[in-house]
């Protein structure tokens, strides 16, 4: 699986080129709204070429996005610790 996004390169100022990312977001599944209302959209291996290659668009490729197979999992709050 693979988180879904969007890249491009461009030329800013000076020529400099710049290189941009966003990560596509959706409502959260159920198990992951404990943490967050909303989730990176994530497609599985048999639906990359529909979002990267196959030209039908973005909306096409995410029709059947559904994130089964996610579960939440709760951590120790020490792993966060800034003195780690």
């Amino acid at each position: 699986m693979a988180f879904v996004g969007l890249w491009e390169h461009w030329c800013g100022e000076d020529d400099e080129i710049v290189c941009s990312f966003a990560v596509i977001t959706t409502d959260a599944i159920v198990p992951m709204q404990a943490v967050h209302d909303r989730m990176p959209v994530i497609l599985a291996a048999g639906d990359w070429a529909a979002w990267l290659e196959d030209g039908r668009g973005p909306s096409a490729a995410l029709a059947g996005v559904q994130g089964g197979g996610l579960a939440a999992e709760q951590f120790p709050f020490t792993i966060h610790s800034s003195g780690d």
